[in-house]
């Protein structure tokens, strides 16, 4: 599960806001380039 995970999502801590957030790794966007989305119930189902 970890390694399916990491292979399709990059995760990351706010520390301004305090909250986990994800970005889908998709069609070679560099790490710099990246659009997070806060992590919560919705996105979790």
């Amino acid at each position: 599960m970890n390694v399916f995970t990491t292979a399709r999502y990059h995760f990351r801590f706010n520390v301004l806001t305090e909250e986990i957030e994800v970005a889908c790794l998709e069609n070679d966007v560099p790490g710099t380039h990246l659009r997070y989305a806060k992590v919560d119930e919705r996105w979790m189902n």
